[in-house]
């Protein structure tokens, strides 16, 4: 019997006892042992193994009972190292995760830090108890006392307790280090809580005599000055790093090797490499983990069943796991420039952008560097390559896979949306009751001029722009792909009176010379597929046609005559 997959599973141990497939990733815990670091902070986009990995050196390094935990590297990569015996359960640990702490304001947010650390204290509850379980400030701690300033030295008095109870120094590992900075920069209180990050970070990590050493997690590199400052020994490691670079998300081999183990064949790999590949890591080509197991999951219980369709495991899983404010972001704050790299990247090119190896929150506000940085960090977009020109990372950033151009497409879905509700269109009303197609042609043209239009410019977007716009009509009824004589019109509009009504067809238009003959090839349909014959039916007096042709951001419109 095969191994089952994990989803969301990100407990080492139970994934190991659970006989789930485990891609094995140990290897990192020589080269952590290798680097000397004092303090490792290792950045990845979201869903790429970080918890996991985490988890991982927890259970390797803890202290436990009989060595009980050692069973769990059986077999894999780590076990290879002469000297991993050496290590592998002789430190007390410290594990946090600050994964849960984004809510809607900065109290509820540092409540749930302070319950995250309070649990911790309580998983060392014997060791808690020869310090002193009375001692005033971790009696706090342990009711959860809503005061910040009772946290401040929480990691470095527990790393101490942890010391003096075990005599050996302490590890500390912190995952997702950077979600309650992200949440506080959306939620519009980021320097309340930047000053708690940083206190908490400055005791635990920089004045700790008691650390062994320590390893945080995160999507960002937020500058040193912001978060680490004065922090000696502190060693960062990105995407374009060498250290740990395949250590988190799927490489080439790992992938196939799944495939191969669930008998899926290589039409599969093919889509997973079309869909969740292109991931740039260094010279390391990666794929989104998340999303593959969760593709390799589905595929495999389709084809038990003999059902195996790829409309069924190519799916946005990771788009799915999160809210995507970057991009949100994004659109709402772009310039005409940068309208245009994001058609760029949507017509799979690159834009080559200055990537900042250290940033802050305030610089999603530039446009020219801070933001593309925030993307490329955050896995919406990755380097095809990389130059160091005087100091400074220059890369040529592209979407990775049709799932991330996916996100971009439904975000900017969202976006258009927003824009036509915000658009007066009065005039555009107007003009297609009165019959002016040169008006309206002008007026949709203005609109989608404010727009970020998929370069690939499928006529399912211009779909959506329509209907968008056509749905707010004052007095009319909108009907969308309504089945009417030998098919389905684009658009119907229905006056409330039962008197008039409107058809809508359109065509995409490769260069504007096709535009005149698709607009009349749409306005042909209609007359072919006999679009108005339910109208007829229904007793409408007057219909009005129109044939629209849209190439890019301009649009041509032709009227027939009313029936």
């Amino acid at each position: 019997m095969k191994k089952r997959l994990n989803i969301g599973i990100e407990n080492f141990k139970k994934l190991i006892d659970g006989n789930y497939y485990y891609v094995d990733q140990t290897d990192m815990i020589r080269e952590l042992l290798s680097g000397g670091d004092a303090v490792s902070l290792i950045t990845r986009p979201r869903r790429f193994g970080k918890t996991l990995g985490l988890s991982m050196l927890r259970y390797f390094f803890e202290i436990n009972t009989d060595n009980e935990n050692e069973r769990l590297f059986d077999g894999l990569k780590i076990t290879e190292y002469s000297h991993y015996r050496d290590h592998i359960g002789k430190y007390p640990v410290i594990h946090i995760s600050f994964k849960g702490t984004k809510q809607l304001t900065l109290e509820n947010s540092l409540f749930q830090i302070y319950k995250i650390i309070a649990s911790e204290y309580i998983r060392h509850i014997e060791a808690v108890k020869s310090y002193g379980y009375f001692e005033s400030q971790i009696e706090a701690i342990l009711n959860c006392t809503e005061e910040s300033r009772i946290y401040d030295t929480s990691l470095h008095l527990l790393s101490k307790i942890l010391f003096e109870y075990y005599k050996v120094p302490t590890i500390i590992l912190i995952d997702e280090y950077d979600v309650p900075l992200e949440n506080a920069f959306f939620r519009g209180f980021y320097d309340e809580m930047l000053v708690f990050i940083r206190t908490l970070f400055e005791t635990g990590l920089k004045t700790n005599d008691y650390l062994e050493f320590a390893v945080l997690t995160g999507c960002l590199r937020i500058s040193k000055e912001s978060v680490f400052t004065g922090l000696n020994n502190f060693a960062v490691f990105s995407m374009y790093n060498v250290p740990y670079i395949d250590k988190f998300g799927f490489t080439e081999v790992s992938v196939r090797s799944m495939v191969q183990y669930y008998d899926l064949g290589n039409d599969v790999l093919d889509h997973l490499k079309k869909w969740y590949d292109g991931y740039h890591f260094n010279d390391i080509e990666v794929y989104n983990p998340w999303s593959v197991l969760n593709a390799v999951k589905v595929a495999n219980y389709d084809k038990e069943r003999g059902l195996l369709s790829e409309k069924n495991y190519l799916m946005p899983f990771w788009s799915n796991t999160s809210s995507n404010d970057i991009v949100e972001y994004l659109l709402r704050h772009a310039d005409d420039t940068t309208n245009g790299f994001i058609d760029v990247l949507l017509d799979g090119g690159s834009v080559r952008m200055t990537i900042k190896q250290d940033i802050t929150f305030g610089d999603l506000r530039d446009l020219k560097t801070g933001l593309w940085s925030f993307l490329y960090y955050t896995g919406y977009l990755t380097p095809h390559s990389v130059k160091v020109i005087n100091g400074e990372i220059i890369a040529y950033l592209k979407i990775p896979n049709e799932e991330v151009k996916l996100i971009f497409h439904k975000q900017i879905d969202v976006w258009t949306a927003e824009v036509i509700k915000d658009s007066k269109l009065d005039l555009v009303y107007k003009a297609i009751t009165d019959g002016e197609v040169g008006i309206l042609s002008e007026e949709l043209s203005k609109i989608l001029m404010k727009i970020i239009s998929y370069n690939d410019y499928r006529e399912s977007f211009y779909h959506g722009f329509l209907t968008g716009i056509l749905s707010g009509m004052p007095e009319y009824a909108m009907k969308s792909n309504d089945e009417s004589g030998y098919g389905r019109s684009d658009v119907i509009l229905k006056h409330i009176n039962g008197r008039r009504a409107i058809i809508f067809e359109f065509k995409y238009a490769k260069d504007e010379f096709q535009m005149v003959a698709r607009a009349e090839e749409a306005l042909n349909q209609i007359e072919r597929m006999k679009y108005d014959s339910n109208l007829v039916n229904e007793n409408f007096t007057e219909i009005t046609k129109y044939g629209i042709a849209f190439n890019r951001k301009k649009c041509y419109i032709i009227k027939a005559s009313q029936s």
